[in-house]
């Protein structure tokens, strides 16, 4: 087996089509599936953090990271599915390398406000923008197959976006979020200090994944005459699509749809206008339960990732402050201010840590049983279900988040079963939504229902 031909061989065993470059797979796996949740996970385990040892609040903070999370999700809302269909015109390379570098200049402007209203709050939609464009790439690769080997890769790829989604949940919690506590160790640098180091530096990672990934998504198989100029495309003619089987059909294909598909292009298509795209994807969930139902799992899933990589920090941050800790200044530097804190941010990732790395253990495993046939029940995603319905609601009833009883404030290891039970929860619903959006795709007949508005009912593309 000679170094040139091993990438190729490993590449089949990925859900990748034929046309797939080595650099092209190893771009999406790590640029986009690994790195589009780890930032949004840094941000959401750090926020509080950032109120009560940056801006110096400490009063109120759950009011604050409640509004503030409530905006982020009203901004992606209206933002993924714009980015949607601006990547269906600019291609996805454009897309998820505004994302990134959006997100970097957000984690930079963050540690540069001095009050919540407005500033933290602005900078937060402005997170949110590009962590929605980051996202809303890395979740659009499941859709329909329909030549066999494509078919099989529809089978693996939830159970890969799955399971990257835990490994970039991971590097954000045992890289990222460590990073004050890390800084901290450092003589004269203050907690505020600490904090904005953090930001500076995941920021600058965030630029570094936002040049990898605009050099190694170049030259995508149906991406062909895409760009910004293309964003604004008059109604006319789009640059060549993905083909899904021979004889080849024209069809709208979802943001990264040609690393899964077949290498064949079909031929060129009128534009179809932004709202029109909106219409029909809301059609589709209209007219199929599983499409309906993957809709609703991403909003689940969404809810899921919030509560475990935000409010759990929150929690643990609201307890130590209850109990007298980590209740200095921001610039104060002496070393027991400093330890109080470190706990804190220790705590935190090692909770959301097991959450994360119990998702990544079980993504195959859903990826894998939301495939399989169900004639009545969805076990799957009725399991997942129950195991986050235990789990949030025993978890915030405890004495005390710690594994460990320290000082008798009732800490048990109990905590950590309920934490793993809802990054199965976390997961289940993410693996499982894309499941159940792929084989409801896979039954549509996309053609019949993009129509070329104008036309007279009958044109299909």
């Amino acid at each position: 087996m000679t170094l040139g031909t091993t990438p190729q061989r490993i590449l089949q065993r990925l859900p990748f089509s034929s046309s797939t470059t080595p650099l092209q797979a190893l771009t999406y796996l790590l640029g986009i599936s690994l790195f589009s949740i780890s930032f949004l996970v840094f941000l959401n385990s750090s926020l509080s953090f950032v109120i009560t040892d940056l801006i110096g609040v400490k009063e109120g903070v759950g009011d604050i990271v409640g509004t503030l999370g409530f905006v982020d999700e009203l901004v992606a809302l209206v933002a993924c599915p714009i980015w949607g269909l601006v990547s269906d015109r600019a291609g996805v390379r454009y897309v998820a390398v505004a994302g990134y570098a959006v997100i970097g200049l957000a984690l930079f402007l963050f540690v540069q406000a001095r009050n919540v209203y407005p500033q933290l709050l602005l900078a937060r939609i402005f997170f949110a923008v590009g962590a929605t464009a980051a996202t809303s790439v890395a979740l659009s690769v499941d859709s329909e197959e329909t030549r066999e080997r494509n078919k099989e890769s529809h089978q693996r790829s939830p159970r890969f976006v799955g399971l990257f989604t835990g490994c970039g949940a991971l590097v954000a919690l045992s890289l990222f979020l460590p990073l004050p506590a890390r800084f901290g160790k450092i003589e004269g640098v203050t907690t505020g200090l600490a904090v904005q180091y953090s930001y500076y530096t995941v920021g600058v990672v965030s630029f570094l994944v936002a040049i990898f990934v605009f050099f190694g998504l170049r030259k995508i198989k149906g991406e062909e005459g895409k760009g910004c100029a293309t964003v604004v495309w008059s109604p006319g003619l789009n640059p060549p699509r993905r083909c899904l089987s021979p004889p080849p059909k024209r069809m709208n294909s979802p943001p990264l749809f040609s690393l899964f598909l077949c290498p064949s292009l079909t031929q060129p298509q009128k534009a179809i206008p932004y709202p029109h795209l909106l219409r029909d994807s809301i059609l589709l969930a209209l007219g199929d339960s599983d499409i309906c139902l993957g809709y609703l799992g991403g909003f689940v899933a969404r809810a899921s990732t919030v509560a475990i990589s935000l409010f759990i920090p929150l929690y643990i941050n609201a307890f130590f402050m209850r109990h007298g800790y980590c209740q200095g200044s921001p610039n104060d530097p002496s070393p027991e201010l400093k330890k109080e804190c470190r706990q804190a941010y220790i705590l935190s990732a090692i909770l959301t840590g097991v959450a994360q790395l119990m998702g990544l253990i079980c993504a195959p495993l859903f990826g894998y049983l939301s495939h399989k046939p169900h004639h009545r029940v969805n076990w799957p995603i009725v399991i997942a279900t129950l195991f986050g319905i235990i789990g949030y609601m025993i978890f915030p009833s405890l004495a005390s988040p710690e594994f460990k009883d320290v000082d008798s404030r009732g800490g048990k290891p109990v905590v950590f079963l309920l934490v793993a039970l809802m990054g199965i929860s976390q997961i289940g619903a993410i693996v499982c939504s894309l499941g159940s959006l792929g084989k409801g795709v896979l039954k549509t007949d996309i053609v019949n229902v993009l129509a070329v508005p104008g036309s007279d009912g009958g044109e299909t593309l």
